[in-house]
C-alpha cells in the first residue's frame, strides 16, 4: 500500500503544475500591444507595420473564437504570461480550404525562453488538436536549428520537406522578351484538377502529409483580413491540368512566383516564368523584385534546381517544412487479473 501512496504524490503534483503553466496561456487582448511590441522590435523590422494593421484587428474580431474550426478565417494569437509580464506570444492559422490543418506563423519569446515556446507550442496542439484539428504545419529558416530543434524534439514535429528561394530579380529582362506559354487565370472551375495535378506530382512518401483538397485551391470567401496579394494561373491540356503558377506578395515590391508542373510534360522553364513575370510587368510602372520558389517534395524538383543552376541564380533561403499529427487518445477499457489463487478453486 504504501508503494501506491508513493506513487500518486509523485505523478499528481505534476499534473498541476503542467495545468497552471497551461493557465498562464490566454487570447491576446489589445492591452497586450505596448508589452508585445518590444519582443516583436527585435523579431522584426516590419513589426510597426504588423502591429498597426494586422495583429490589433485580430484583437478586435473576438467573435471568431466562438465559432467552430471549420468557420474560422483570421488568424488567432496566444500570449503567455507571468504576474501580468507577457512573456511570448504564438500566432496560427487554419489552412484556406482545410481547417484540420492549422498552420504556425509566429512564435516570439524571451532571448533563448525555449521553455516559454514549448508551452505556446504544446497549448496549440492541445487545444486546436480537441477542436477538430488533425495536421499542424510550421515553415522554418535553415537558419534556425535551435528552434527547429524545439519544434522536432520538444514538440514532435517531424521534417516533412523543404522549399528554397531563389532570386532572379537580375535577370528579369531576359524574361521580357520570351514568348510564354498560354496559361489562364484559374478559377474554382480548375480547383479540382489543380488539386489533382499537385497531388500526383508529390514524392510518394511525401503524399500522406502533403496531399492537398480540390477545396484549397478555391477563391477565398474572405479577402479583407488577408495581406497577401496572390494571382494564380492554370495551363490546361484537354481534361488536365499540366501546369499552375502562383504569384504572390505581400508588400507589392517582393514578388514570389512557385510553379508545379507535369513533369511527364517537356515544357519549359523559361516559357511558363516568363508568363508570371509579365503579368506582374503588365500590372507596374515601378522597379520590383522577384523570388522562384522550389518545392523539394514534388518530383520535377531536381530537375527544376538543375535548371536554376544553370542559369546561375542564387539560393537564398531555405525552409524546413514541419509537420505533425494530432491523435486523440483512445479510451481504454480496463482488465482485471487475480494472482496467487488455484484456477479449479476460483471457479
Amino acid at each position: 500500500m504504501s508503494h501506491r501512496v508513493f506513487y500518486l504524490t509523485l505523478v499528481q503534483p505534476e499534473k498541476t503544475r503542467y495545468n497552471n503553466r497551461m493557465s498562464n496561456i490566454r487570447r491576446l487582448n489589445i492591452f497586450d500591444k505596448n508589452q508585445l511590441k518590444k519582443i516583436a522590435e527585435l523579431a522584426s523590422p516590419n513589426a510597426n507595420y504588423y502591429f498597426k494593421y494586422h495583429l490589433m484587428k485580430e484583437c478586435a474580431c473576438i467573435a471568431q473564437s466562438f465559432l467552430p474550426l471549420r468557420f474560422k478565417f483570421m488568424p488567432e494569437s496566444y500570449v503567455y504570461s507571468d504576474d501580468r509580464c507577457i512573456k511570448g506570444m504564438i500566432s496560427v492559422f487554419p489552412t484556406q480550404g482545410n481547417p484540420e490543418q492549422i498552420n504556425i506563423n509566429r512564435l516570439l519569446f524571451e532571448n533563448n525562453d525555449y521553455h516559454t515556446g514549448k508551452e505556446l507550442i504544446n497549448f496549440i496542439i492541445k487545444h486546436y488538436g480537441e477542436e477538430g484539428a488533425k495536421t499542424f504545419k510550421v515553415v522554418i529558416d535553415n537558419n534556425h536549428k535551435e528552434l527547429e530543434q524545439l519544434f522536432m524534439e520538444g514538440c514532435g514535429f517531424r521534417c516533412g520537406s523543404y522549399e528554397n528561394l531563389w532570386d532572379i530579380s537580375h535577370d528579369i529582362n531576359y524574361f521580357k522578351d520570351i514568348k510564354p506559354l498560354e496559361l489562364k487565370n484559374a478559377t474554382d472551375s480548375h480547383a479540382g484538377l489543380i488539386a489533382e495535378l499537385n497531388n500526383s506530382e508529390l514524392i510518394t512518401h511525401y503524399r500522406p502529409a502533403m496531399e492537398q483538397t480540390e477545396e484549397e485551391f478555391h477563391e477565398p470567401l474572405v479577402k479583407i483580413f488577408n495581406n497577401k496579394y496572390e494571382d494564380n494561373f492554370v495551363l490546361l491540356c484537354g481534361d488536365s491540368a499540366v501546369a499552375y503558377l502562383t504569384v504572390q506578395t505581400n508588400d507589392n515590391f517582393n514578388f514570389i512566383i512557385s510553379l508545379t508542373k507535369n513533369n511527364g510534360y517537356n515544357l519549359s522553364y523559361d516559357e511558363i516564368i516568363a508568363y508570371g513575370i509579365q503579368s506582374i510587368i503588365s500590372k507596374r510602372n515601378s522597379d520590383f523584385r522577384v523570388y522562384l520558389k522550389q518545392k523539394k517534395y514534388l518530383k520535377f524538383a531536381q530537375d527544376y534546381e538543375t535548371y536554376l543552376h544553370a542559369r546561375n541564380y542564387e539560393c537564398i533561403q531555405t525552409q524546413h517544412v514541419l509537420l505533425k499529427e494530432f491523435y486523440k487518445p483512445i479510451k481504454q477499457e480496463f482488465q482485471a487479473f487475480v494472482f496467487g489463487e488455484n484456477k479449479l478453486l476460483s471457479n
